[in-house]
């Protein structure tokens, strides 16, 4: 067999260069070999591919041979295929090469004879080891966004979802199925959504953008969210739709409601403290001071905030304070230190020497540079060696991002994230290698066993709870979740583990707890004291009221009718006054209260009818509503009905008329009660509906606490309760029930 020497045509097709020399120049190896796998032709590519110097050293060999070192045809050859069929073949394979493990798409192209039979084959070998590595690792990226507990998106230029994960599913309620495909708008309040358009417009312009707002979720509840929009590009930094990372901050905004309240805890304890306070900034301005500090320099609290402190304290210009007190200055001198100044001094008075003791204290930034100065002074004249302790938020703790690591079905750790090393203090050096156990206390050895056992069985976990611990010791609780990865190509499957420290919602629930229990024990504290003021107030009461009516008697001819008629009416005060505290603790502390629909206007006409002597004593006449209205009530509202008409007969003249109405509203009625009193006052018409809050009224009796039992009874009921002027004098008393009640209370 003689070599051929060139490819024939070339110099016709291409005269300035040979063909030879434009295939050298294609990126693909070729290789040309007849039946018997004899190669006839090599490019410059597989020649340095097997580390051969020219064509001699391989032509008229066998192909699996030359280039492989095999002694019979490779398993993924394609040329017997193409020689048996005369059609195109192709196969991926991966080859064992000088360079390491390469992967290779295989392609072999039959050649016809003059007489059409198949002589040789053209074999094409591309490189795609590349290729193939960054699909695996985007696979890998997507597993690894997929298990994240953030909400994880993206959407195409026409704001179209392409990407869910499954921490979206679980902050929204839409499955993946659900979500793709469907407008961003979907998660977006619709007041909020040209909001949203203009920070789509502006990621697209800037690459990126973070910024805290409001989502919808499935269910139309909205949640309170923190937002980054990132750009995607291709290749050539052309936008192709953007990404959106999203975290809950239901629990962050939890807390800082938490640390609201605490700091306004602490600034009212901040006014109780009889030492005069101030906070001074790094130029001598006052920031803040307490109720003490504006009372003991007797200047106005708008002439102090903002102003230098020598001028509020010592009355200085800038040249005085300069010249008087600039070197002796303890504010400065802390600022310059950074640590705690004091100085005790006195001052004469005309009545005698008094001391005070002023101190400087730096507070802190989280660079630990000193940016302010709590300034305080106490007269120490009786007691210099009282100290007061002042605490001051120095800085609210931000959210920590989730821990996110990679372990080996052996626990070892494979990758651990920068947030899991800030948490747990170790570098990824210390970490990288180690089992996991590493990060697991003693004693929850058998808790994280059982996490294990749940990734082997399921193949994930969500919100296991656990005790970790870092490398100095500290033990915190923490939610995790994970999942078992399969390995690409022969690889080792491995588990993605998600966690997050809950130490705050933690304490959060035991609060929560903690005020349930002081709750419970202060209802029932509240119920025995009912229980007394119905039973052992009302028997001696009782006795009181029989024992005056007998002495009355004996002493009606003695001319002190005025002082019996007062003990009288003292004694029914009291006697009312006990029977309505007691049925306000009851309506106060209802429990698993019963509704049943009732016609309203049988129930007035029996409440009318026990009060009908007391209207008849004044020659009043009460009017009622006459058609059938129902509603779903419970018995507490014959009390409603009770008090308004009992306070309508105390507060109208005589022979006047009282009138009751109901108008139907829909899925709810209105009851009016209108009399011809002398009115409510407007500055008094929220406050007769508190306990104990009565508008003068001359010498008509009354607790203070029937309006109080109405309002409390119509909230019990779902409804609401108010009091307006007539026209024609006097006032009414109208209240909304609905017909029907949503949920039991």
């Amino acid at each position: 067999m003689s070599r051929a020497h060139g490819i024939k045509g070339s110099d016709e097709v291409f005269p300035d260069i040979g063909l030879e020399e434009l295939v050298d120049a294609i990126k693909d190896g070729i290789t040309l070999i007849d039946r018997d796998f004899r190669i006839h032709y090599t490019n410059r590519l597989v020649l340095d591919m097997v580390g051969a110097k020219s064509q001699d050293d391989v032509f008229g060999r066998k192909c699996f041979e030359a280039l492989f070192g095999r002694r019979s045809p490779c398993e993924w050859c394609n040329s017997q295929a193409g020689f048996e069929t005369g059609e195109v073949q192709r196969r991926l394979a991966s080859v064992n090469t000088p360079d390491g493990m390469k992967h290779y798409a295989f392609s072999a192209h039959p050649s016809l004879n003059g007489k059409g039979v198949v002589c040789h084959a053209v074999e094409v070998a591309s490189d795609v080891t590349e290729k193939a590595g960054l699909e695996s690792t985007i696979k890998r990226l997507a597993t690894i966004a997929n298990s994240s507990a953030d909400a994880m998106m993206c959407v195409d230029l026409d704001s179209r979802f392409e990407f869910w994960n499954t921490g979206a599913e679980a902050l929204f309620g839409f499955k993946r199925d659900e979500i793709l495909g469907k407008n961003f708008h979907i998660i977006v309040p619709p007041e909020l959504r040209e909001a949203a358009e203009v920070k789509r417009r502006l990621a697209l312009k800037k690459g990126f953008v973070r910024y805290e707002t409001l989502r919808l979720k499935k269910d139309g509840t909205t949640v309170p969210v923190d937002m980054t929009l990132t750009v995607i590009a291709d290749e050539r930094g052309n936008p192709t739709g953007i990404a959106a990372s999203i975290k809950d901050l239901s629990e962050k905004e939890m807390v800082e409601s938490e640390l609201r309240e605490i700091k306004n805890h602490l600034e009212s304890i901040f006014d109780t403290i009889q030492e005069s306070i101030c906070v001074i900034d790094k130029d001598l301005r006052i920031i803040s001071f307490n109720e003490s500090f504006a009372k003991n320099t007797g200047t106005p609290r708008e002439n102090i905030l903002g102003n230098k402190c020598y001028k509020v304290l010592h009355g200085y210009s800038e040249d005085e304070f300069l010249v008087h007190c600039r070197k002796h200055c303890i504010v400065r001198e802390a600022f310059e230190t950074g640590k705690p100044v004091e100085s005790v001094h006195h001052h004469d008075t005309v009545e005698g020497q008094i001391f005070h003791e002023s101190r400087a204290l730096p507070t802190r930034n989280a660079n630990g540079e000193t940016y302010q100065i709590v300034y305080g002074i106490n007269d120490v004249t009786e007691k210099k060696e009282a100290e007061q302790t002042l605490r001051f938020l120095a800085k609210i703790q931000g959210q920590v991002s989730e821990m996110i690591v990679t372990m080996a079905l052996d626990h070892t750790l494979l990758t651990v994230n920068d947030a899991a090393q800030r948490t747990f203090g170790y570098s990824e050096d210390e970490l990288v290698g180690q089992n996991a156990s590493i990060l697991v206390p003693e004693a929850e050895m058998e808790n994280s066993n059982a996490f294990w056992d749940a990734i082997s069985e399921k193949g994930f976990v969500e919100g296991y709870e656990g005790m970790r611990v870092t490398k100095n010791g500290r033990r915190f609780p923490t939610e995790l979740s994970g999942v078992l990865v399969s390995g690409e190509g022969g690889a080792s499957p491995y588990v993605i583990g998600v966690g997050r420290d809950i130490t705050e919602r933690k304490k959060a629930e035991k609060k929560l707890r903690d005020y349930a229990d002081r709750l419970e024990r202060s209802n029932k504290l509240k119920d025995l004291f009912a229980d007394i003021m119905r039973h052992d107030l009302l028997n001696p009461l009782g006795v009181v009221k029989n024992v005056f009516e007998i002495i009355e008697e004996d002493l009606s001819d003695r001319g002190i009718e005025k002082e019996i008629a007062m003990v009288t009416r003292n004694v029914a005060k009291i006697e009312d006054l006990v029977h309505s505290a007691a049925r306000f603790g009851q309506v106060e502390s209802a429990e698993d209260m019963e509704f049943k629909n009732r016609n309203l206007k049988e129930i007035l006409e029996e409440v009318v009818s026990g009060l009908s002597s007391e209207g008849l004593k004044k020659d009043m006449t009460i009017k009622i509503f006459q058609d059938d209205y129902y509603a779903e009530t419970n018995p507490f509202i014959e009390d409603v009905f009770s008090n308004l008409i009992t306070n309508a007969i105390k507060y109208s003249e005589a022979g006047s008329e009282i009138e009751a109405s109901c108008e139907d509203l829909g899925d709810k009625l209105m009851i009016s009660v209108s009399d011809r009193g002398m009115g409510v006052p407007d500055e008094h018409k929220q406050g007769i509906f508190e306990r104990f809050k009565r508008v003068e009224k001359g010498s008509v009796k009354g607790s203070g606490l029937g309006l109080a039992i109405v309002k409390r009874v119509v909230e019990l009921h779902n409804g609401d309760v108010w009091v307006e002027d007539r026209p024609d004098g006097g006032s009414t008393f109208a209240f909304t029930l609905p017909k029907k009640r949503d949920k039991d209370v």
